[in-house]
């Protein structure tokens, strides 16, 4: 076999993988499916994992679909015929998991159910979660991720917020906010994804997503990245100025009550991708 070398550019490494994160109702689903605004993105197959598609149902768009997603077999079978560009799964351009949270919540509880009914005695409840639970399904939501990937699609995952050491009375007290997954499958996941944002709503109901780390002053973190310098560096120069003057890393992306406004939806932030990786250097 001779090993094939290719020229470095954004189709031969594939399609962009972006993680978007944050609580529920801030707009996540809205700015993922908006995706199929732009041609290049376009279709846009929602695997909807989570029911909660109420915030897009005016979107009646043939580029635009959705499928509901109980179990993990039915994305693996997609993967699988995404990747040998089967029908009908060859047609779509990108993919949305709309939530990977609740995917890797309701693949727990398939893999507990099973095990439990293999040998209640030695489970005692079905909730009886235990640490090969969590490796298999850890290695089997990683490798449905990198099956997805590799089918050469742009995928965008939703998912919601987990404060790492907030507590009740002091909520504010993390050290960590980032996706809310258990912790072998957020190291797994975080290294594939292009992007990583936080999602966030603000009490005037604009819609922001920070698009870069943030280190707080008690020394916890917000998680957030984009890869590509260029790509980075766009959104930087575009983003809103902080306190001191600076481009923050922030950039709004909607307006609660308005979901048609001229904000920086999906396929606009992907433009501003393509502009930025395909200049010259």
């Amino acid at each position: 076999m001779t090993i094939k070398f290719q020229q470095l550019s954004h189709e031969s490494l594939g399609g962009l993988c972006v993680m978007v994160y944050g609580d529920t109702g801030v707009g996540k689903t809205m700015f993922a499916a908006s995706a199929y605004r732009h041609p290049d993105l376009a279709k846009v197959g929602i695997l909807d994992t989570d029911g909660g598609l109420t915030s897009i149902s005016h979107w009646a768009d043939p580029n635009l679909l959705f499928a509901p997603v109980e179990d993990t077999a039915s994305i693996a079978e997609i993967a699988l015929g995404a990747i040998s560009n089967a029908a009908p799964y060859a047609e779509f351009k990108t993919w949305v998991v709309d939530s990977i949270s609740k995917w890797v919540t309701e693949d727990m509880r398939e893999i507990s159910e099973r095990e439990y009914n293999r040998n209640p005695g030695k489970r005692g409840t079905v909730d009886a979660v235990q640490l090969q639970d969590y490796k298999e399904m850890t290695a089997r939501i990683s490798r449905l991720a990198d099956g997805l990937k590799a089918s050469k699609r742009n995928l965008i995952f939703t998912a919601a917020l987990a404060d790492v050491g907030a507590t009740a009375d002091n909520p504010n007290a993390f050290t960590e906010r980032r996706p809310h997954m258990p912790n072998a499958i957020w190291k797994s996941i975080a290294h594939k994804m292009d992007a990583i944002w936080w999602v966030y709503q603000r009490p005037n109901g604009g819609i922001y997503a920070l698009t870069r780390p943030v280190v707080l002053p008690n020394g916890g973190i917000i998680r957030a990245k984009t890869r590509n310098t260029k790509f980075e560096t766009a959104l930087f120069d575009i983003s809103e100025k902080g306190d001191d003057g600076k481009p923050s890393g922030i950039i709004q992306i909607g307006q609660q009550g308005d979901p048609d406004g001229d904000y920086l939806d999906f396929a606009k932030v992907y433009q501003i991708y393509l502009d930025s990786v395909t200049t010259s250097n």
